[in-house]
């Protein structure tokens, strides 16, 4: 199965699209792939996926198309993960995390 959030076409794509029908498999573009998600996850991950990957993904694409990709900084703390894009940071944490935390830590990464 192929899912491709993006819905800009391309030739490239389109060959790969046509590599995965060759085979039996399906794929799914744009706002096919986002109804594809939708319908396999069910209520409650379908909610998720809406606040903490297609929103995200939606406003770095708008910051783009109004003033050029802006930076993105990616901060994980073992239970959650800082996003700042531009100058807007919002959190992510795991509900619960803290029975699963992780008790190894990276070093934090080279600008």
């Amino acid at each position: 199965m192929l899912l491709v959030l993006d819905p800009t076409p391309s030739t490239r794509l389109d060959d790969l699209t046509a590599e995965f029908a060759k085979y039996g498999g399906a794929a799914y573009v744009g706002e096919g792939a986002w109804q594809h998600i939708s319908a396999k996850a069910g209520t409650t991950m379908t909610t998720f996926v809406t606040k903490y990957i297609r929103k995200p993904l939606t406003e770095v694409d708008a910051a783009y198309n109004r003033a050029g990709l802006l930076p993105i900084r990616l901060t994980g703390s073992g239970t959650s993960v800082a996003i700042r894009i531009g100058n807007r940071t919002f959190t992510v944490t795991r509900p619960g995390a803290e029975d699963y935390a992780d008790t190894e830590s990276e070093p934090e990464p080279q600008q």
